[in-house]
């Protein structure tokens, strides 16, 4: 059972300090570069590392994560918010009311970047002294 933990801990606290970082960058960024882009980098590697720790042994968590992004940013292409008449709820605010093509190149660097630090941490070589 520790062991069961012990391998999700990493995720956890990855997942606790880009939360922390989110709500910050949600409170207090108000600019045009950050809030949008990065934040959107940073919450899909949010996902990613919430994904991970629930799927620990699932490789597939990057492209699940994209794939249900994308989902998201093309119910905003259709409107779904206003079709379902959730506009300024707290389940609008969430699937959101403003596509941009943008928002899907800053999920999949998520991804990406989520990616590649799983790799090179499971590809460690241990050092030899």
């Amino acid at each position: 059972m520790v062991g069961f933990f012990k391998r999700r801990l990493p995720y956890l606290i990855a997942t606790v300090l880009l939360l922390v970082v989110e709500i910050f960058i949600g409170v207090f960024v108000h600019d045009n570069f950050v809030r949008p882009y990065i934040g959107d980098v940073l919450v899909t590697v949010l996902l990613c590392t919430f994904g991970q720790m629930i799927f620990l042994k699932c490789r597939f968590i990057p492209i699940v994560v994209f794939l249900f992004s994308a989902v998201v940013e093309l119910c905003q292409l259709i409107e779904l918010d206003r079709i379902l008449g959730i506009e300024g709820s707290v389940l609008g605010i969430v699937v959101g009311s403003t596509f941009d093509v943008a928002d899907i190149v800053c999920y999949a660097v998520g991804c990406i970047v989520f990616f590649t630090i799983q790799y090179f941490i499971k590809n460690k070589k241990p050092s030899v002294n």
